[in-house]
């Protein structure tokens, strides 16, 4: 939108003389918000309730409906699968689409199959209806004038459907175990890759939206789209993509409701926290991540719009629409008007509006003026005077075309060509007929008492249409247009309540207020001080005793709006009573709050008041007792000074006691909470490596104490009644735990990762314990390189102690195979069966053997077993790998060995002897 386009505002003013209103239209600084009645004119047809545009164009050609007039006809039935035997025929808990060319609504059937829609409009044609895995049904349907209901009940043919197969990957490689989603909008497949990361499943034609969950990538892959047409795919490959990885740009142009390019727009990107600006073109693009990107624009005059963009390719499109403030798509061409912005003037546009069927003015009248400029709607208010007057200044000249609104009358369309300073135009509108309702409002409080002083706003949108106050009855009266209002009712001290009613005759609306949450600072209201927790030597009782000593005396508050603070000094007799935490008790008009604070190092605690008036103030400590104080807070200065008496107090010892030997149990996993404010050990002791000891020192009182820590399982709520100078109570702990026992001839690394990690080096036999928080965990065992095998498992509330054990056997297998070898070296092979072996780790060794002598080998270039290559380690005739290997049971093994020196009786037959040391394990826990 252009400076000029901008520059022409209609913004309300009066004109002091009272001779008649006008509105002033010039530049500015927000442009109104105003919703209007629309104009009566022919609509779209409303044939469903509920409906909405068939955006998928489902049975677009192929459905008709000839309209006999307005109704409302419950149409209903049974939704069966045509292949199925009755009664397993039903199709249960399903959405289904009713559509009718442009139109459709989406409702579900029940548990039995039965589905029911709202028809607007008796008549006869053809509907489309559609179902998920099933054929689109077609059937004529009649809704008869003065019927109430219609039986159509529908008979679905299965969908044909087509394989679709393929893997899941990341830059080449599968990907396995990927739980798979492909949503449409009636319904949606699951499947899981297996552990190659190969997928199948059969769909029905459609277009899907893919999903896929897999730790470490984010849910959109590519392609995201998957579209079944008649036929299936056999290598649809699924790219993951790692969370928070650029994918590209997001990319689009911003225009408004017509079109119009919007430079200047603020697009952020607050998922990869990249932002951008449209251009002069109003094209953006901005670098975002792969998957769901949330996006805003944000332009001044226009609403925020906040979308999520899905990114699979490094290329997305997304181009938006923003709305104007005074965006009114529907009455005036938004273009028809053409202002001369180089000629400003100040032009008045006055007259008369009057009724054009009687010629008579309407006076003391609200109307709406609309006006389309450069692409935008602008819209202010204007009243009529006592004799249908009325002015409108304008900017600049031009010609203009507008349109007149109102809630009385019918809009009208007229069209001014602005020269003069002055011009005048009578404007006729036509009176609604039987336009005028009562409302007759009622407004009450706590008790269902009637509130005087209430605001009642009344509007149909942002202008007000009326503004009151309640009587003493809290009964409010008025006169409005038939039409639907929104009412809005605000008291201070009371949550305000917002309303819609629809005016068509004499109508009555009964509100409740409720109280307000706060009254102020971090104040809260209570049900009731039964909701509330007591305090160690104070009853709920004896609060509302005391905060019930002025309820019937009048003083309860009446709120203005003079809210202010007070500081409180709390003290017990001449002793300030120093970072005390304190419950504030507070009575007002009939509700009761509560204020939770500390006093500081002075004793002073502070207080905020939303409004004036007379409160009920009872403080109350874990140690203390308050008395009630009567604030008045329109004619109370300074600060106020509040008497405590100290409670009797005893000690209470409580000790945590591990039932394991480690970790120390801390004290300050300890909570009393059955009580409002904390309480606090006055001192705690480490008597042993698994012992605690913490002292109270706390009124008589029965305490409910929790155990809170994450490296032991919680214990909740263990009471204990001090009724004595002193008393103790022990409360055993159970430790997460994780403990192993090992045996094993070789040096093993143990590695655990999770929410606690560690790691061991094992050999020989022994055991370790190692204290943790509850979690899942992953214990990984392994040999030099080579793991030997890991578990998963959880530590939780029920399973807090994991036993593990990893025992390791020996053994060994001699293989020799006969050779002859020729100068110049070649390769040997020798084929090993491990049918006689357990699956373990292996040992390698190999020497060379001519039946009496053991050659020497003085250089070994390398050893390949099954293709893969290993380090080995040559001492005269043994060759020795230098590193273990898995072995698993009844495999085959190709060792070849290449030898490019040997020196020694090269001629006649030579033996390679291979002794095989291996180890096999198991674990338990």
């Amino acid at each position: 939108m252009s400076i000029k386009s901008m520059a022409l505002l209609i913004a309300g003013m009066m004109i002091i003389s009272g001779v008649f209103f006008f509105f002033h239209i010039g530049y500015p600084e927000t442009p109104a918000k105003i919703v209007i009645t629309p104009p009566h004119k022919n609509q779209l047809t409303q044939l469903f309730q509920n409906q909405s545009y068939n955006s998928n164009k489902i049975g677009f050609n192929g459905t008709n409906f000839e309209s006999y007039g307005n109704a409302s006809i419950l149409m209903e039935g049974y939704a069966r699968n045509a292949s199925a035997a009755s009664p397993d025929n039903l199709i249960a808990d399903s959405p289904i689409i009713i559509a009718m060319g442009y139109l459709m609504v989406q409702t579900y059937t029940d548990k039995n199959g039965y589905y029911s829609v709202q028809v607007l409009q008796s008549g006869k044609g053809t509907f489309a209806f559609d179902m998920f895995q099933y054929n689109i049904l077609y059937k004529q349907v009649y809704f008869a004038p003065l019927a109430t209901t219609a039986w159509v009940n529908l008979s679905f043919n299965p969908a044909q459907k087509f394989e679709i197969s393929g893997y899941t990957q990341y830059n080449g490689s599968a990907v396995p175990d990927v739980l798979l989603k492909f949503y449409t909008s009636l319904g949606s497949y699951t499947t899981d890759s297996d552990s190659s990361g190969f997928y199948r499943l059969n769909m029905v034609n459609g277009t899907y939206q893919a999903v896929v969950n897999k730790t470490g990538f984010g849910p959109i892959p590519t392609p995201d789209k998957i579209v079944v047409a008649g036929s299936g795919h056999d290598n649809l490959n699924l790219t993951l993509h790692p969370i928070h990885q650029i994918a590209g740009n997001i990319s689009g142009n911003v225009h408004n409701g017509l079109g119009i390019p919007l430079p200047g727009v603020l697009v952020a990107d607050t998922t990869s926290n990249q932002t951008t600006y449209t251009d002069a073109n109003g094209y953006y693009s901005v670098r975002s991540y792969y998957g769901p990107n949330a996006l805003s624009f944000t332009l001044k005059n226009y609403y925020t719009l906040i979308t999520t963009v899905n990114v699979s390719t490094p290329q997305t499109s997304r181009n938006v629409t923003l709305i104007s403030f005074t965006n009114i798509p529907g009455f005036v061409n938004s273009s028809s008007s053409q202002p001369l912005y180089n000629s400003p003037e100040l032009i008045n546009l006055s007259g008369i509006v009057y009724d054009n069927q009687t010629g008579i003015p309407i006076p003391n009248s609200q109307f709406s003026i609309i006006v389309g400029v450069n692409g935008t709607y602008f819209i202010a208010q204007f009243s009529t005077n006592s004799t249908g007057a009325y002015s409108v200044k304008f900017n600049y000249p031009g010609a203009y075309s507008y349109e007149i609104v109102s809630n009385l009358t019918e809009p009208g369309n007229f069209s001014s060509l602005l020269k003069t300073p002055y011009q005048a135009r009578q404007m006729g509108l036509a009176i609604q007929k039987n336009s005028i309702g009562q409302l007759h409002l009622k407004v009450t409080g706590t008790g269902g008492s009637g509130l005087s002083g209430s605001g009642v706003r009344i509007s149909q949108g942002s202008g007000s249409i009326a503004y009151n106050l309640t009587n003493a009855s809290g009964s409010y009266n008025v006169s409005l247009p038939k039409g639907t209002y929104y009412i809005n009712i605000s008291k201070p001290g009371y949550i305000n309540s917002s309303q819609v009613i629809t005016v068509s005759g004499n109508n009555s609306l009964n509100v409740s207020l409720k109280p307000s949450g706060s009254i102020g600072g971090n104040s809260s209201l209570v049900s009731g001080l039964s909701s509330l927790k007591n305090l160690p030597a104070i009853t709920e009782q004896t609060i509302s005793d005391m905060l019930s000593t002025n309820r019937s005396s009048g003083k309860a508050v009446t709120y203005n709006y003079n809210g202010t603070s007070f500081t409180f000094d709390l003290r017990a007799g001449s002793v300030s009573l120093v970072n005390t935490s304190v419950a504030f008790f507070l009575y007002v008009n009939g509700n009761e709050y509560v204020e939770f604070t500390s006093t500081n190092s002075n004793g002073l605690a502070t207080l905020s008041f939303t409004f004036g008036g007379t409160y009920e103030v009872l403080p109350e400590a874990t140690d203390f007792n308050g008395t009630i104080l009567l604030l008045n807070t329109t004619t109370a200065r300074g600060t106020q000074t509040l008497q405590m008496q100290v409670d009797r107090l005893g000690e209470l010892n409580i000790t945590l006691q591990n039932n394991f030997t480690i970790p120390l149990p801390p004290a300050g996993g300890l909570s009393v909470t059955n009580y409002l404010l904390p309480i606090y050990f006055n001192q705690s002791v480490n008597v042993r490596a698994n012992l605690t000891t913490a002292l109270y020192r706390v009124p008589y009182a029965e305490y409910n104490f929790t155990f809170r820590n994450s490296s032991f399982v919680p214990v909740s709520n263990v009471p204990v009644n001090l009724s004595a100078s002193s008393d103790q109570r022990t409360i055993y702990v159970d430790p997460y735990l994780i403990i192993l026992n090992y045996s094993t001839p070789i040096s093993l690394n143990y590695d655990t990762t999770g929410a606690v990690s560690f790691s061991f080096t094992l050999s020989g036999s022994g055991q370790k314990v190692s204290s943790v928080v509850s979690g899942t965990y992953t214990s990984v065992f392994s040999a030099g390189t080579q793991q030997l095998n890991s578990t998963s498992f959880s530590i939780t509330q029920s399973s807090f102690i994991k036993y593990m054990s990893f025992d390791v056997t020996s053994g060994h297998v001699n293989s020799s195979a006969s050779m002859k070898w020729l100068i110049p070296p070649d390769t040997l092979y020798v084929n090993f069966t491990s049918n006689s072996v357990s699956s373990g780790e292996l040992l390698f060794k190999m020497t060379v053997y001519n039946g009496s002598l053991y050659f020497p080998l003085d250089g070994v270039v390398g050893i390949l077993i099954n293709g893969a290559s290993v380090p080995v380690t040559a001492s005269g005739s043994n060759v020795t790998l230098g590193n273990y290997f898995m072995l698993a049971q009844n495999n085959k093994y190709n060792f070849s060995i290449e030898i490019n020196d040997f020196s020694g009786n090269v001629n006649g037959k030579t033996n390679l002897v291979v002794q095989l040391d291996y180890y096999t394990w198991s674990l338990v826990g």
